[in-house]
């Protein structure tokens, strides 16, 4: 019997490492669960502009958002975002958008659709300026909407 729990005990303890680690379809990043960031309704402005000025500081967690999915056409290449709005400071109340441009090899939702993305941030140079695309892994279409517009 002794031998018996000897013997799980050591395939159980060789097994727990993988375990805990998550791997996205396109296997060429694996992180620990416990190195993702979930972007929160009420932090959310101030966790996009963290990720955009420290980018290293985040390129191998895994980074989970919740937002309206948009798209855009510039100079003839379509661009995806997952966003949300915001009334800017001294702006009379119009509204902008603030979030991430996502790459995603998948099928899109239709433009104003809720999605929860999961993927790993690539920092890019793009015409000499420096910014941030999220590299997504998973897209899920939600039924029900979050919080369109944040504040902070």
């Amino acid at each position: 019997m002794k031998k018996v729990l000897a013997i799980l005990l050591c395939f159980v303890v060789i097994l727990m490492p993988g375990c805990s680690k998550k791997q996205n379809s396109n296997g060429n990043k694996t992180v620990k669960s416990a190195e993702s960031i979930q972007i929160q309704d009420n932090t959310f402005i101030t966790q996009c502009n963290d990720i955009y000025k420290n980018p290293d500081n985040y390129k191998d967690k895994l980074i989970v958002v919740q937002g309206m999915y948009n798209e855009a056409t510039i100079s003839g290449t379509v661009h995806h975002y997952v966003t949300r709005h915001y009334v800017p400071q001294n702006s009379s109340g119009t509204l902008a958008s603030v979030g991430f441009e996502i790459n995603y090899n998948g099928d899109f939702p239709s433009a104003g659709n809720w999605i929860k993305v999961y993927g790993f941030i690539e920092p890019i140079t793009t015409n000499g300026t420096k910014s941030v695309i999220l590299n997504v892994s998973n897209l899920d279409e939600l039924q029900e909407k979050g919080v369109e517009i944040v504040s902070n």
